[in-house]
């Protein structure tokens, strides 16, 4: 392999890394960071052998014959950091000007693709939902989508919808939870329903959607 391939392979690799941590980060993924008093922030190596060989540790020293290439560094409690913006950059214009044709916050529509999507436009649930704002086959036919992997026509669709659920629900944790359960559960409830997912679902949306507006 040339030594040309070999940085490539790495660089992508550790691009892919860094991009992964900071979601899971502010995401609050990490869980060997829950103790307050232990954070100091999360370090990750990236080390490589003569043989191109590629090594991820949290550890600042392996075995010989590994040369460090790369290292993150990660402040995993400061809610306040620019992370997520980094990572949802590539759509910026797109969720701005769909948040905007549709009267919606635009930190809220971030927050809610971070949670159904990292900001995969190819992402696919077990229950088949697809693309950024995650759309099941019945919602994108409602609005008219041809293609659920197109970030546009997701995101327009997405906003659409959420949109709908505001206006029908009158608060946004109500439409986050018809978004993630459907408007019948809520209905049915009268609230939030009391299932352990769209509860959580709801929680961290609503801790995203203020992350994204601290973020401007």
């Amino acid at each position: 392999m040339s030594t040309t391939v070999e940085n490539f392979v790495v660089n992508a690799v550790a691009r892919r890394l860094e991009r992964w941590l900071r979601v899971a980060v502010v995401a609050g993924l990490l869980f060997v960071l829950a103790d307050p008093a232990n954070v100091h922030g999360a370090m990750v190596y990236v080390y490589k052998n003569a043989r191109g060989s590629v090594l991820i540790t949290d550890h600042p020293r392996v075995k010989t014959g590994y040369t460090l290439v790369k290292r993150y560094g990660t402040d995993a409690h400061d809610e306040a950091s620019n992370a997520t913006r980094t990572f949802s950059s590539a759509f910026d214009a797109m969720i701005d000007t769909a948040a905007r044709a549709n009267g919606l916050d635009s930190a809220l529509v971030r927050a809610v693709i971070h949670a159904e999507s990292a900001f995969d436009p190819g992402a696919v649930s077990h229950k088949g939902a697809v693309g950024l704002m995650q759309l099941m086959k019945a919602t994108a036919r409602v609005y008219g989508v041809s293609d659920r992997y197109d970030p546009w026509q997701n995101l327009s669709a997405g906003t659409r919808h959420l949109r709908r659920l505001l206006d029908r629900h009158g608060d946004t944790a109500l439409a986050l939870a018809a978004y993630n359960a459907g408007s019948n559960a809520v209905t049915r409830y009268r609230g939030i329903p009391p299932y352990p997912e769209t509860k959580s679902y709801v929680e961290k949306v609503l801790r995203l959607h203020a992350l994204y507006r601290q973020q401007g």
